[in-house]
């Protein structure tokens, strides 16, 4: 996948319109502390570098005229029977917190609102969306419109808020990200029912690992050493990391053989795991000069390697046994 996100097609049975509402962050306020505006080169993310324990956003929504044509019945464009619902959301906490507001008097005029954060909810970012949605079913004379209470109208794109300071990741090591797959437009639409997705940019690989996937979520984030979640957390990770290691063992050495140069996260990959590959070549140079050998003369034969030596880590045979034994309690 290019380094640019990929649209996914939506379809609904009646007119919606995507990403077509305005939504605008004014500013954060942390604790007491004068209000943090959001740079508008950040593309909808606003960083708020500091230690807190409250936050408030003033928010601003709006629905113009055309979208409104474009989603209501005609005899509703006088008085919209829709409103606004703000979400704010950290995928890492499962908290979710939603707003209704309501739409101006003129449906077309901005709808203002406060939103009040606690830091004990938040961890890392809190994504927040907005949706318009029906607030009465519809009287009539609606082929082609969302007819029933709660159907979505609209939507608007994304804001992220980060509630600490991030570090600059690019050529350092792997990013891994959790995301709602259905809902990220980063991930292809192919992976929508996969467990992970990993981006292979060599300047940047991320690893992006799936949050609709509620109970398999926790258990990747479990901490203990016994226990179903424990086992399944095992099992899942040493899955992953057969399937990724080997992509970004061959992407890091490929890029080392065209540019003769290699970042850190590249040079630290292939410091880690060449020995295990060459173990009877002595030092990092041997076994690096050997590798780029084998990427020139024998590329299907390198990857192969790789894959075995990854497989053969993963233990997937020991590691479903020690779940059956927590399932079977025996």
């Amino acid at each position: 996948m290019s380094s640019e996100s990929r649209k996914r097609a939506r379809f609904h049975p009646y007119a919606f319109v995507e990403d077509g509402l305005d939504l605008e962050i004014l500013s954060v306020v942390l604790d007491d502390a004068e209000p943090i505006m959001p740079d508008r080169e950040q593309e909808r993310v606003v960083d708020a570098r500091a230690l807190w324990t409250s936050a408030k956003l003033a928010v601003e929504c709006r629905a113009d005229r055309v979208l409104l044509e474009k989603v209501l019945p005609p005899d509703e464009l006088r008085a919209p029977r829709a409103e606004f619902v703000l979400s704010c959301r950290c995928p890492r906490t499962y908290f979710l917190h939603s707003k209704s507001i309501a739409l101006a008097s003129d449906g077309l005029s901005p709808s203002r609102c406060d939103i009040a954060l606690s830091a004990r909810n938040i961890d890392k970012e809190v994504s927040i969306s907005l949706e318009l949605v029906r607030t009465d079913r519809a009287s009539g004379g609606t082929t082609g419109f969302a007819a029933l209470r709660g159907m979505r109208l609209a939507t608007a794109a994304r804001w992220t808020l980060r509630m600490e300071p991030v570090e600059e990741r690019q050529g350092r090591y792997l990013d891994v990200r959790y995301t709602s797959f259905s809902d990220d437009m980063q991930i292809p639409s192919e992976y929508g029912r996969c467990l992970f997705y990993l981006h292979a940019d060599p300047m940047r690989p991320v690893l992006f690992l799936n949050t609709d996937h509620e109970l398999s979520h926790r258990a990747l984030n479990s901490r203990g050493a016994r226990g179903v979640n424990a086992r399944v957390r095992d099992l899942a990770l040493g899955h992953v990391e057969a399937h990724v290691w080997p992509e970004l063992l061959m992407l890091a050495l490929s890029e080392i053989a065209t540019l003769d140069d290699a970042l850190p996260w590249q040079s630290g990959a292939l410091e880690k795991w060449l020995p295990q590959v060459y173990p009877s070549l002595d030092g990092p140079s041997l076994q690096l000069e050997q590798a780029l050998r084998d990427l020139s003369d024998r590329p299907d034969g390198l990857r192969q390697r790789f894959v075995s030596l990854f497989r053969a880590r993963e233990g997937m045979g020991h590691r479903l046994e020690k779940l059956l034994v927590e399932v079977n309690g025996s």
